[in-house]
C-alpha cells in the first residue's frame, strides 16, 4: 500500500519504492511514507476526539521520529491542549495534541492539530478517557537520521529566499474517497455526498482528507525540491485555508526559509503554499511574494481566495557534493530573492 500511496502522490525518491535504495539511504528496509501514516495517525483517533468537526484548520509542530516499516504495530494518544471559545452561537477552535507510538512505545510521529468544531451546552468540560497518562516525547530529541552515505545526491542549489513556481499539477478525481476509507476516516466529510456542511459548502460533496492534500502538494513540490532529501524532519505553522473537492486542480509554489549546515548533511526548510483551479505563474503573477503571506488574521480584502494549505517542510539531505538527479532538470521557474 506504501509504494502504491507513493506513486499516487507524486513521490520520487527511490527508497520508497526499492528496498535496494532504501538501504543506501540508511534504512534497514523499504520505510512506509510517512505521510500514509499521519492520514492513518489521524483516522485512528477520529471516532474519538474529531468525527463532529465542522473543519480541519492546520498542523503544527509536527515531527518525524523514526522510519515505519511495514507490519508494525501503530497506536495514537491525543490530549485536548487548548479551547478558544466565542460564544454560545459561534464555534470553538480545538487544539489537540497527538502522539504515535509503535508496539515498542516509541514515538512515531508527534503532532498538534487545530479544528473548528459547534459548541453545545457541555462541550469543551475536560473528561480525562481512562487512566493511562500520555508521555509525550521531546521535540528538541532527535530520536533518528540516517547515517551519512558517500554516493547519495545532496540538496538542491538553492539559495535562501529563492521562490519555485513548480509546473506540475494534478486535477483531484472521486479516488480521494477511496483513500479517505484506506486510510480509515469516519467522518462523513470525506465520503458522503450530502452530509450537512455549513450554508456555503452543503451538499457540494466529499472533502478531501487533510492529509491527502498534505501529500499532493508535498509530492508537487518534491520533485523540484526534495528528491535527493534522504529523510522528512517534519511539518510546522500549517493552516488549511479552503477545502478540496472531486474536480479541482492542485498547483503548488515553495519558497526556501532556510539552509543550514548539521553533523548528518545539511537542513533545508521550505514554505508550501498550494492554491486551487489556477497556475503557479498566475498566482505568482497575481499576488506575488504576499502569497506566502498566512492567511491567518488577513483582511478580507487581502486575502487569497484559493488558497488552499500553507505550510512549512523541514527534510535532511546527504553531506555529499550536488550531483544531477534524474528528473530534477525540468521545467520550473525559480524566482530569485529580490
Amino acid at each position: 500500500m506504501s509504494r502504491l500511496f507513493a506513486t499516487a502522490f507524486y513521490e520520487t525518491r527511490p527508497m520508497y519504492f526499492s528496498a535496494v535504495d532504501a538501504k543506501k539511504a540508511g534504512y534497514i528496509d523499504l520505510p512506509v511514507h510517512p505521510l500514509l501514516v499521519l492520514g492513518m495517525a489521524m483516522s485512528l483517533g477520529m471516532e474519538a476526539d474529531s468525527e463532529q468537526a465542522i473543519a480541519h484548520l492546520g498542523f503544527r509542530d509536527l515531527y518525524l521520529h523514526r522510519p515505519i516499516y511495514p507490519d508494525m504495530m501503530l497506536r495514537t494518544m491525543t490530549q485536548v491542549v487548548d479551547v478558544a471559545v466565542k460564544g454560545d452561537d459561534h464555534p470553538g477552535v480545538v487544539e489537540l495534541r497527538s502522539a504515535v507510538v509503535g508496539d515498542d512505545r516509541v514515538p512515531v510521529i508527534h503532532y498538534r492539530r487545530s479544528m473548528l468544531v459547534r459548541r453545545r451546552p457541555g462541550d469543551f468540560d475536560a473528561r480525562p478517557i481512562g487512566d493511562e497518562q500520555v508521555q509525550f516525547p521531546d521535540l528538541t530529541v532527535r530520536s533518528w537520521f540516517p547515517p551519512a552515505m558517500e554516493s547519495w545526491p545532496a540538496a538542491p542549489d538553492y539559495n535562501q529566499g529563492d521562490v519555485i513556481l513548480h509546473q506540475s499539477r494534478r486535477t483531484v478525481t472521486d479516488e480521494h474517497v477511496t483513500w479517505a476509507s484506506w486510510l480509515g476516516s469516519t467522518h462523513p466529510a470525506h465520503f458522503d455526498q450530502l452530509y450537512p456542511g455549513d450554508e456555503d459548502t452543503s451538499g457540494h460533496g466529499p472533502e478531501v482528507h487533510s492529509s491527502l492534500v498534505l501529500a499532493w502538494a508535498a509530492g508537487l513540490a518534491g520533485r523540484d525540491t526534495v528528491q535527493s532529501a534522504v529523510a522528512e524532519i517534519g511539518y510546522d505553522d500549517g493552516h488549511e485555508a479552503a477545502p478540496i473537492r472531486s474536480g479541482d486542480t492542485i498547483a503548488v509554489l515553495s519558497k526556501v526559509l532556510d539552509r543550514v549546515a548539521v553533523e548528518e548533511g545539511t537542513e533545508m526548510a521550505f514554505r508550501l503554499v498550494a492554491i486551487k483551479n489556477q497556475t503557479a505563474d498566475e498566482g505568482w503573477d497575481q499576488w506575488g511574494a504576499s502569497i506566502f503571506d498566512s492567511e491567518l488574521g488577513k483582511e478580507e480584502e487581502r486575502r487569497v481566495p484559493n488558497k488552499v494549505l500553507e505550510i512549512t517542510r523541514r527534510v535532511l539531505f546527504a553531506p555529499t557534493p550536488l550531483e544531477v538527479v534524474p528528473g530534477q532538470a525540468r521545467s520550473l521557474r525559480v524566482v530569485p530573492e529580490s
